[in-house]
């Protein structure tokens, strides 16, 4: 899970070290990564983040936003809205308003779902706050429907107002469901910034002033809120539960209670709950404790230079670790002095819950040890043997010793191609005949868009994008894959191959029966059933001709696919590649290891996924295209380790943006670089895409769009070959891979729920309505309603 904070490059010294503080106990006690959205240019501080692994988001320039905070913080309220009572009392209070500057740092978590994150789900926390425990989203169980919030001062998850009751939450801590949050940016951002409210001074009144407000006002109808959170716990609420994961100082500060300030209005009344003879008073004094146990931690970086990490800093989180321990004890026994148990007992057995069933989805992680300066073809062959095969059905012969054979076509791509041989070995193998692999394939195919501007119609993913050719160019199988050493891999798996003679013979015989299955998902009593008398069928192209996992596992699936070797003229072209990319690697400190992207910025992808989306397949095709680098950076993309940018490079107008920006943050090389005296490159596209699907697969790390087929297949293999979705490895356009619930009828999301993928399509049919109902009106202004049912809390 991803924690994600703000802060602009000039904070007060309180705030600095608030923000200091929270990161050290984040590193301390949770597994937490944290993400920093930075206003300003690189300096001192950030430097001191980057440091200690916290990824940075620079904001140098100014939101679109920022004039309308300029605008609101000269107008502020006015006399007659105070005298309404529309003023917020947080105006008076709050921090957020002691300038423009203040006001825009704490609105930049408003763009948390416009600046490239891949989660589903990422947590929000403001500076002011400590971690006690580890945070997931048992936490916040169950996930939400757009963000869980926790109550405000008085943990009350409603308000009163002249107009009725409405629900009222703490903004200082939440669970964003980006996917959802993306869907209603721009209405959100529209309906925040409207001339009416910017001169009100972006103060929401009863629903809250500033961004608290907007999120209250906006999304009224949609917030999960908690009562007594134990994922943001006040410190004048008293003794904390055991399981207390976030300490959140809101209101008084910690200066505010050890200096004993003199408040007035809402912050006396909080600091009086600490005060003496309240019952508070020993658990607040634990709580502050805490507090100064991690100043002390920091201090041992007290510089404002660079340079690397103290010597003794791991130290300090050591003993930051045994003081929250200590503390977690302290307040259990506060607790049960206070006749708590039962209620602490019921939400850690809720927690507990919740852990276990996030437990049995959540993949495992595995961390690859591939050199890039490792032998491609020792790594080929021996992930083509690491997977063995049991219970195949035998060849059946013929009377009089004759062989059946099944001749199988291949289509469309590279990796069209390739999953078209691997489900027609499985074909071949339900119906108990030889595999007669194609003469030639296409070494030129291209996606095509023939009409615009008429969206797809509505048909499975299985039946690919439209592929069509130029001029065609077709060469022979062997120089994608050498023929005899597949053969002989697949003949270990109990599947016979042709040999030359025969595989000539069978392709001279056009008067054989032959089948078409392309885009048709049989199942496997289809084939076995299929002309049994026959000597030879022959079957078309055969991707997404076999039903999902109908007749094969996903484990036999890949032992297919490894058995496919390719051919050493593509082996030696990507070891080259592959050896240059480590050159580049070890110059930059990277150790021989680099990474690997396939970003799909052309034009004909743009169109065709509006197709898609208009199709009702999903709507993530394009999503994070513009913030690719963003996307990077959350995601932990060293920069001393070079990126391959694979695929064809042909940028529209609107993307040229995107590949600017990622050759600013890291060193990007393509074929074209580490290629330059090539002359075969570029003029068979996919015998480039064979390269691409090697350099790729050593790669330390890899990235891609999930809806494009190459990038699909790549991460499905790659997490096969790790024993789970591996933990570096992503779809920059976040959501779903459609690929592998067409080929696996599997729901493979970052942080994705446990449910079988019969439950999908109600479970997203249950969140969609709310993306629409929530932009298709200006935020409500209505009171609570009883009878609604999406308003809840916990």
């Amino acid at each position: 899970l991803k924690w994600v904070f703000t802060i602009n490059a000039n904070p007060t010294e309180a705030f600095e070290r608030a923000c200091k503080l929270a990161v050290t106990s984040a590193l301390a006690v949770t597994t937490l990564v944290p993400v920093c959205i930075f206003k300003g240019e690189q300096n001192y501080l950030s430097d001191w983040l980057a440091q200690r692994g916290v990824r940075i988001i620079f904001y140098s320039s100014e939101p679109s936003w920022s004039p309308s905070i300029h605008r609101a913080f000269l107008t502020g309220v006015g006399a007659d809205d105070a005298a309404a009572g529309n003023a917020s009392a947080g105006r008076h209070t709050s921090t957020n308003f002691r300038s423009a500057e203040t006001m825009a740092t704490t609105f930049l978590r408003i763009d948390i779902p416009a600046l490239g994150f891949v989660d589903e789900y990422v947590l929000y926390a403001d500076v002011d706050v400590l971690f006690t425990n580890d945070v997931s989203l048992a936490h916040f169980w169950p996930p939400p429907a757009m963000l869980a919030v926790g109550t405000e001062a008085a943990d009350r998850p409603t308000r009163r107002t002249s107009r009725g009751p409405i629900f009222y939450s703490n903004a200082g801590v939440m669970l964003l469901n980006v996917e959802a949050l993306r869907k209603t940016y721009s209405c959100f951002v529209r309906e925040t910034f409207s001339v009416e409210n910017v001169q009100r001074g972006l103060d929401f009144g009863s629903y809250g002033p500033l961004d608290q407000g907007a999120y209250n006002r906006f999304y009224q109808q949609m917030l999960d809120v908690h009562e007594s959170p134990r994922f943001n716990w006040k410190p004048y609420w008293g003794a904390a539960p055991p399981d207390t994961s976030i300490l959140h100082f809101h209101g008084p500060k910690p200066e505010h209670y050890l200096e004993q300030a003199v408040a007035t209005g809402q912050l006396a009344g909080l600091m009086e709950r600490c005060g003496a003879g309240s019952g508070h008073r020993p658990a607040c004094r634990a709580h502050l404790n805490l507090y100064k146990a991690a100043v002390r931690a920091i201090e041992v970086d007290s510089t404002r230079t660079g340079g690397g990490l103290p010597a003794s800093y791991n130290e300090s989180l050591r003993t930051l670790s045994e003081q929250v321990e200590r503390w977690r004890s302290q307040q259990k026994g506060h607790a049960n002095s206070r006749g708590m148990d039962n209620k602490v007992a019921l939400q850690q057995q809720a927690t507990a819950n919740a852990r276990r069933l996030l437990a049995s989805s959540t993949a495992p992680t595995h961390n690859r040890g591939e050199s890039a300066g490792a032998s491609l073809s020792s790594f080929i062959a021996a992930a083509s043997l690491a997977l063995g095969i049991a219970g195949y059905i035998p060849e059946s012969p013929l009377r009089g010793g004759e062989r059946r054979y099944v001749a199988i076509d291949a289509c469309g791509g590279f990796t069209h191609q390739r999953m078209s041989l691997v489900q027609g070995v499985l074909i071949a193998r339900l119906m108990g005949r030889t595999v007669v692999f194609p003469h030639k394939l296409s070494a030129n195919a291209r996606l095509r868009i023939h009409n615009r501007s008429r969206p797809v119609r509505k048909q499975s993913p299985a039946q690919g994008a439209g592929w069509s050719q130029g001029p065609a160019v077709r060469v022979p199988f062997e120089a994608f894959y050498n023929y005899n050493q597949t053969a002989a891999a697949l003949r270990k798996h109990g599947i016979r191959v042709a040999s030359d003679e025969e595989r000539q013979l069978v392709h001279n015989n056009a008067s054989s029966p032959a089948v078409n299955v392309r885009g048709q998902a049989h199942p496997a009593s289809f084939f076995r059933e299929l002309m049994p008398r026959e000597q030879i069928v022959r079957v078309g192209c055969t991707f997404g001709g076999l039903g999902a996992l109908e007749g094969y596992t996903e484990r036999e699936f890949w032992a297919i696919d490894r058995a496919l070797i390719i051919a050493d003229a593509i082996m030696e072209r990507a070891q080259k590649v592959v050896k240059r990319l480590g050159s580049q690697s070890k110059a930059a400190g990277g150790l021989g290891r680099y990474n690997a992207l396939h970003a799909r910025v052309d034009d004909e992808w743009a169109v065709y996924c509006r197709q898609w989306e208009s199709a009702g397949y999903g709507d993530n095709c394009l999503t994070n295209t513009d913030s690719l680098h963003n996307t990077l950076i959350i995601e932990g993309f060293s920069r001393s380790l070079p990126i391959y940018l694979a695929g064809e490079l042909r940028p529209s107008a609107d993307t040229v943006g995107t590949l600017a920006s990622l050759r600013t943050q890291y060193g990007i090389y393509t074929k074209d670089t580490l290629l330059p005296l090539d002359t075969s490159h570029g003029v068979e596209q996919e015998l480039d895409a064979a390269v691409d699907y090697l350099v790729c697969s050593m790669s330390h790390s890899y990235s891609g769009n999930s809806i494009s087929s190459f990038s699909a297949y790549m991460l499905l293999s790659r997490s096969r070959r790790a024993g789970g979705f591996a933990s570096r490895d992503f779809n920059y356009n976040g959501g779903r891979i459609p690929l592998a619930e067409v080929l696996f009828k599997r729901v493979i999301k970052r942080q994705s729920i446990a449910m079988p993928m019969a439950d999908y399509p109600q479970y997203r049919r249950a969140r969609q309505p709310t993306y629409d109902r929530v932009c298709a009106a200006p935020a409500t202004t209505e009171p609570l309603k009883t009878s609604r049912t999406r308003l809840k809390w916990v």
